[in-house]
């Protein structure tokens, strides 16, 4: 017996739909249709209307669909993707970030999918969708993170490390993940770059961002991307800040001449359990 979810002909669907409606309880909820079946009928509805392929077409998967974001042309640069355990938002961060860099994936039937292209839920076709997504991790264009209650700020983004030379211990101040990459973005501006934060919000964001939570905004970017000229320009708007450690570092290469700040071709996508009530954001 087909499962809801394999089914993409409207009439069959709205036959279901019409079915789930005649359950309403005696006490109905506040959902589409005054009942949760209904609610959950009418919504994937919706989904397949919106452009769903048709039973029989070769995109239609033989399995149930697990249902991907849809991809635009100007991706926000800041993204969180929320919702209880087991809803895909850690499994859909691969495809956003594929959708962001623009990078196509050769699958295995031969068709290449592009970023303006998604994808169905085929393992081979996710194995290939993988294999790209390392690759982009070992390029350094993707860093992918998980925040706890330990993250700090000297780990995120710059802090006093302690180094070992022979038997003697010294100090020195080194760049945490969100310096490091928002550096590399800044020196390559002709590619784009993700950072991803799993499990944004059982980290300290205050105390992890520090004063770069302002920085994170699209308008106060240091470089934003001129349609015209099809390239990341300056942002007269753009803030730097001095930070804490750097700006006063008499180590010339650490030295931050005039501040810090974040550029525009540097995406942050963040995921968020809403179930999660171990800790507060």
């Amino acid at each position: 017996e087909s499962s809801l979810y394999e089914l993409y002909s409207i009439p069959d669907i709205e036959k279901i739909h019409r079915a789930a409606l005649a359950l309403r309880t005696k006490k109905p909820g506040k959902a589409h249709g005054g009942n949760a079946e209904g609610a959950l009928v009418a919504h994937y509805e919706n989904f397949v209307k919106a452009g769903m392929p048709s039973a029989g077409s070769p995109s239609s998967p033989s399995s149930p669909v697990i249902p991907v974001m849809p991809t635009s042309e100007k991706q926000p640069l800041n993204l969180i993707l929320y919702g209880p355990p087991g809803t895909g938002k850690t499994y859909n961060t691969i495809y956003k970030t594929l959708d962001i860099l623009k990078e196509p994936v050769v699958c295995v039937s031969g068709v290449t999918k592009s970023h303006e292209t998604w994808y169905n839920n085929d393992e081979a076709d996710r194995d290939k969708a993988l294999e790209k997504f390392n690759d982009l991790k070992k390029k350094g264009r993707v860093v992918f993170t998980t925040f706890h209650q330990s993250m700090s700020y000297e780990d995120f983004i710059e802090g006093i490390k302690p180094i070992l030379d022979g038997t003697s211990v010294g100090y020195e101040i080194k760049p945490g993940i969100f310096k490091q990459i928002s550096k590399t973005a800044a020196d390559d501006p002709d590619n784009n770059y993700v950072l991803i934060i799993d499990e944004i919000n059982r980290g300290n964001v205050a105390n992890i961002f520090g004063e770069l939570i302002t920085l994170i905004e699209e308008d106060k970017r240091i470089t934003k991307f001129d349609k015209t000229a099809g390239a990341f320009v300056h942002n007269p708007e753009g803030i730097k800040v001095k930070l804490p450690y750097s700006s006063e570092s008499t180590t010339k290469e650490l030295i931050d001449k005039d501040g810090f700040g974040v550029p525009g071709n540097l995406y942050i996508i963040g995921t968020m359990n809403t179930a999660d009530r171990s800790v507060e954001a």
